[in-house]
């Protein structure tokens, strides 16, 4: 590889990593290339000559969200391979390695989102307090939360600086905190992670940062019904089954003639949430059937690409 340049070596190691993580099975070679190409980028954004920086949160955010799917796989194939192990403290340790791979994806989608924005330039850490604006001091601080690699959960439970009741001021806050679209995915990302996980306020503030950032960057982006579907998720979960229903019946009308995996994602997730309820059981059966129909004109590793 001596013969290319950094940027051809970034983008060789960056596609081998996403093509082993869209095949499913070779995810410690998927992590392998990507740290490569987070190598190189180093190399290049360090070199004062150099004039074209690459932006690592795409490495970050598919790493990232790799290692979660890893942890999901590996815990699973763990539990069936032990099933009936009474013995707590070994179950724990057999899992550990796989945790902490987990653990540190999370801190892979918090830094994809750092480097996107470039927080690091634009806040850093060593500016006092007294010398900011006050909006720039509620950035800060939002960022400190929300993109805290020193924690191992998504966000802190008791998170402060995001009052998920004040949508207008909200939606002005992110608007002039984000300038990069390409934020929605690692902070969806941290969103589904935290439904995962019944983490269900959490993931409400991740997919609502998410949208928001998306509606005023990338409007036309079909990822913003992804977003919708999971929050229509967390609405049913809250009581508010009518809404949850006028929300995902928006979005098939959205999704009317356009051929995107995301469309059997919606099917596919609003069939699972109406089959919650007995009332609205024969329905969900048959919008899980559509998305299964819909599937088979897509590759196995569509949903991944999500």
């Amino acid at each position: 590889m001596d013969e290319i340049s950094n940027q051809e070596k970034y983008d060789i190691f960056h596609t081998q990593g996403t093509a082993y993580a869209l095949e499913g099975t070779s995810h410690e070679k998927s992590f392998k290339n990507y740290d490569e190409s987070l190598r190189v980028a180093d190399i290049v954004n360090e070199d004062p000559e150099q004039q074209m920086k690459i932006p690592k949160g795409y490495s970050l955010n598919n790493m990232g969200i790799g290692k979660f799917w890893y942890f999901l796989e590996m815990t699973k194939e763990l539990g069936k391979a032990h099933e009936g192990e009474q013995d707590k403290a070994k179950m724990e340790k057999v899992i550990q390695p796989y945790v902490d791979i987990f653990e540190q994806g999370i801190k892979d989608l918090k830094n994809s989102v750092i480097e996107f924005e470039d927080f690091h330039t634009r806040f850093p850490k060593d500016k006092p307090d007294g010398d900011m604006s006050q909006l720039d001091l509620k950035m800060k601080l939002f960022i400190d939360e929300f993109c805290d690699t020193n924690i191992k959960e998504t966000l802190s439970k008791d998170f402060k600086t995001y009052d998920l009741r004040d949508n207008q001021m909200n939606v002005k806050f992110i608007e002039d905190l984000f300038t990069k679209a390409e934020c929605t995915l690692p902070m969806a990302n941290l969103g589904e992670v935290s439904l995962i996980f019944n983490k269900m306020k959490e993931a409400m503030a991740f997919f609502d940062v998410a949208l928001k950032v998306s509606s005023s960057k990338d409007p036309s982006n079909l990822i913003t019904n992804k977003i919708v579907s999971d929050l229509s998720g967390l609405v049913d979960v809250m009581g508010q089954t009518d809404m949850m229903i006028k929300m995902n019946n928006n979005l098939i009308k959205n999704l009317k003639g356009i051929d995107d995996y995301v469309k059997v994602f919606v099917l596919r997730n609003y069939g699972h949430i109406l089959c919650r309820h007995k009332e609205h059981l024969q329905d969900g059966k048959a919008r899980i059937h559509e998305a299964d129909e819909l599937d088979k004109n897509y590759p196995y590793w569509a949903e991944r690409k999500l």
